[in-house]
Order: structure tokens, then C-alpha cells, then sequence
């Protein structure tokens, strides 16, 4: 999740030319494109929102990774167990599993939050635009308290 406060700079360098575009328009009267250039920043929130998560997602796998190959090859069947199955040694593990791997699902909100955000993402990533997706500043707030609770 290194890139999220770059990312976070794109975001806001953009959406203070949109806001710019947004008063000028306002200013001119012109709610016509007043009105398109708000449609566009909910296109922006969108597409920031899906490459944000994109990078918690990157952090989930990683977190994932390691602690399969730990557990593989650990040699006490105990620490092992479930880690060598067929599903977990497969190329494709649902993130939902994944997440599941390296969060606790028992502890407060945390899981819950994660999947609330993931189906944000796949309304949004799938050019869904009816679901509010809220602002990309909690969001990389929340992303970067829920990547401090992963464990590999």
C-alpha cells in the first residue's frame, strides 16, 4: 500500500482542477456544464476508488503468500494444517478466502469492513453508478487501518 498517498496526490490534484471547472461554471451560470463536470468527478471518485483498493488487494495477496509458503513448509502437521490442501496450493484462491487467511474475522468489524469495500469496488469496477461510493479520502483511511490488522 505504498503508492496510496501517491495516489491520494493524483486524486487531489485532479479533483481541485474539477472543483476549479465546477465554480467556473457556476460563476458563468452555466449549470449545463456545471452538472457534466460533477458527473465527471463521480467518474473520478470511482476510478480512484477501484485503484486504491487495487492496492490493498496487492497488500491481501502478499500477506496471503507469505503465510501459505510459512505454513507449507512448516514441519509440524499442526502449523500446517488446512495450508497444503488443494484449494489453498491452487493458483486461484477467491479474495474472500484470502482475506479470511490473513485477517481475523472474529475480531470487531474488520472483515465485515473489507467486504463492504470490496463490493463497492466490483459495483464501481464494473461501471456500476448507482451505489454511493463515499469519499476516497476515508476510504484510504480505512485501507490503511485495515492493512495494519493483516498477518501473514
Amino acid at each position: 500500500m505504498q503508492d496510496l498517498q501517491l495516489i491520494k496526490s493524483a486524486f487531489e490534484k485532479i479533483d481541485d482542477l474539477l472543483n476549479d471547472e465546477i465554480a467556473k461554471s457556476f460563476r458563468e451560470g452555466d449549470t449545463i456544464q456545471k452538472v457534466k463536470w460533477e458527473e465527471r468527478r463521480e467518474i473520478l471518485n470511482r476510478a480512484f476508488y477501484v485503484l486504491c483498493f487495487g492496492q490493498f488487494e496487492r497488500e491481501v495477496d502478499d500477506k496471503f503468500e507469505a503465510a501459505k509458503a510459512s505454513r507449507q513448509s512448516n514441519n509440524d502437521w499442526t502449523k500446517r494444517r488446512g495450508w497444503d490442501t488443494e484449494y489453498i496450493k491452487g493458483k486461484r484462491v477467491r479474495f474472500e478466502d484470502r482475506v479470511a487467511m490473513v485477517l481475523d474475522r472474529n475480531t470487531g468489524s474488520d472483515y465485515g469492513d473489507v467486504m463492504r469495500h470490496y463490493g463497492d469496488r466490483n459495483h464501481a469496477a464494473h461501471g456500476g453508478l448507482s451505489k454511493p461510493i463515499g469519499s476516497v479520502d476515508n476510504l484510504i483511511l480505512d485501507l490503511l487501518r485495515l492493512g495494519g490488522r493483516l498477518t501473514s
